[in-house]
């Protein structure tokens, strides 16, 4: 069932096959938590997710958080050629995020496949493909398998960053390993180069309470703002929202596993995707959707009309481990919807690997009939 919110308008539509590309964010809102004395505040409190027509030139700017959001907002505020320029930004994060600066723009495609290259701009591309793959995946097995490593060798390059900027490294060395929360990447160092200049800094404490004029931290020390910008997170939900029912009968997803991180354990005919939480999303919803297309183009040449991913054991519930899709991530919004994401097994296929050479081979290249997928007409 579908509403049109415009009209108030209620209608049916019918498929004999749902795919659920909607992402898993709940874009009505963001995250927000509720802090002490905001109301005393006299500025303005912004979510990103509503930012629209802000007026911030000249004005005086506190992001809360150490996400990909503040990291972003940060040197795009303070940029004096973005039309509008911000007096000052400060970062106040809670914790630190681990965060690695990467380039801009990639120029060897245009040397691979220049006028004396023997390969064509197709074949310098799918090359750059492979490499870029094989050093994100080859980073993040170094992470898990060397965490102490890891992270010593991303504090060297947050240290060379800010070397004489006056910014203690320590804002960005988290006491959790890689990848236990996402790495953030910043395009041509421009956060490190933001907080070079006078109108950017960064701050680590916790909030006391607003202010009519800002922010007063727990150590004592005050913020002045004029804007607040609450980086606080996102809300995650399933299908947009969209409530399943089989048969009449309301089906928890939470209680379910996926299996190949595709489909959902005992729902028919439905497909939910879901990218990498440790590369490009979709890289994965690649894969994930070129496995649909073989999905149904199998069910199309035998005449199946019904396909089901169940589990081999009478008790499905033991294989069901605590991650869910998203992995091990210990982020906050991972665990606030933990009891809304489907689960993960221990063992294939409903075990989410986040290994794009292992997904490629299980999703373009094993065989679409298997034990656990049960095929009726």
């Amino acid at each position: 069932m579908v509403k049109n919110h415009a009209s108030g308008e209620v209608f049916k539509i019918t498929a004999k096959f749902v795919v659920g590309a909607t992402g898993y964010y709940d874009y009505e809102q963001g995250y927000r938590p509720s802090f002490n004395k905001e109301a005393d505040f006299q500025g303005e409190i912004i979510h990103p997710q509503h930012w629209q027509n802000v007026d911030y030139d000249d004005k005086k700017v506190v992001i809360i958080g150490s996400g990909a959001t503040a990291m972003t907002l940060l040197p795009a505020l303070v940029d004096e050629k973005g039309g509008q320029c911000a007096r000052h930004v400060t970062m106040l994060q809670r914790s630190p995020t681990y965060v690695a600066s990467v380039p801009g723009d990639d120029y060897t495609l245009d040397w691979l496949a220049g006028k004396f290259s023997p390969l064509s701009k197709e074949q310098a591309y799918t090359l750059l493909r492979t490499r870029n793959v094989l050093i994100q995946q080859g980073t993040y097995r170094a992470a898990i398998l060397a965490p102490k490593l890891m992270k010593a060798l991303l504090k060297r390059g947050v240290k060379t960053e800010l070397n004489g900027s006056g910014i203690d490294v320590a804002h960005f060395v988290p006491d959790y390993n890689p990848w236990d929360q996402r790495i953030c990447a910043v395009p041509d160092s421009d956060l490190f180069k933001a907080l070079h200049g006078k109108r950017a800094s960064v701050v680590t404490d916790q909030i006391s309470h607003f202010t009519k004029t800002g922010i007063m931290l727990d150590s004592g020390k005050h913020l002045d703002a004029d804007i607040i910008v609450t980086a606080t997170g996102l809300k995650l939900q399933m299908l947009g929202g969209a409530k399943v029912y089989i048969d009449g009968q309301a089906i928890d997803i939470g209680s379910r596993m996926t299996y190949k991180a595709v489909m959902i354990e005992d729902i028919p005919n439905m497909v939910a995707l879901f990218g990498y939480t440790n590369a490009s999303w979709t890289l994965k919803i690649d894969l994930a959707c070129q496995y649909v297309m073989r999905l149904l183009g199998y069910m199309h040449q035998h005449r199946y009309q019904v396909v089901l991913p169940q589990a081999q054991t009478k008790d499905a519930k033991a294989l069901t481990q605590t991650d869910t899709v998203m992995g091990a991530l210990s982020s906050g919004y991972v665990k606030r919807a933990q009891h809304e994401l489907p689960k993960q097994g221990d063992i294939y296929p409903w075990r989410v690997t986040n290994n794009y050479l292992s997904d490629r081979i299980m999703l373009k290249h094993r065989k679409i009939k298997d034990d656990w997928l049960r095929f009726s007409r």
